[in-house]
């Protein structure tokens, strides 16, 4: 009988595999002494670009009437100045983290 050979039927393996330069193809082989029936393969695959600024901030505040608003995209955490003629009001501060393409 086909059976007779196949002492267990159903695998999972579960292990992080990082690559160390980007690829378009994986190939995965299966080597072992009993047969298989079933396989589980589970993908977590980056896009292949570049990564993107993370936070965008948006100041917004008011000098004599005007509204201002001043956008950073900072790449860690950072501390800036605005130079202004007279004393400013905070209006707000807006952080947007972008998903996907801009």
């Amino acid at each position: 009988m086909m059976f007779d050979k196949v002492n267990h039927w159903r695998y999972n393996w579960d292990q992080d595999v990082v690559l160390s330069d980007p690829t378009n193809t994986v190939y995965v082989k299966y080597t072992a002494n009993t047969g298989l029936n079933t396989i589980r393969a589970c993908l977590h695959l980056l896009p292949n670009r570049a990564p993107r600024d993370l936070v965008k901030a948006t100041h917004t505040y008011r000098i004599g009437g005007q509204l201002k608003r001043a956008e950073k995209w900072p790449t860690e955490p950072t501390a800036y100045t605005i130079e202004c003629s007279a004393e400013p009001e905070n209006v707000s501060v807006e952080l947007e983290a972008p998903n996907g393409e801009r």
